[in-house]
């Protein structure tokens, strides 16, 4: 099993979409698993499946498979 994570805040992106919109990763509380663990930042996969980069100081664990 991976871990598991919440996010402390909202995840967007710093690119905008073709309407000229920021892409929302995730919302503030939302639950996270971990594909990746680098240095201070992981990628992490959504509820949606979609995968995107965190730093570490915006994760709080909730779960550990240790």
């Amino acid at each position: 099993m991976q871990n598991e994570y919440i996010l402390l805040s909202d995840q967007i992106s710093c690119f905008r979409n073709k309407k000229d919109k920021q892409v929302m990763y995730g919302r503030k509380g939302e639950k996270v698993k971990e594909i990746s663990d680098c240095n201070n930042v992981m990628v992490v996969e959504g509820k949606n499946g979609d995968r995107f980069p965190v730093e570490k100081i915006f994760l709080q664990s909730i779960k550990s498979n240790k």
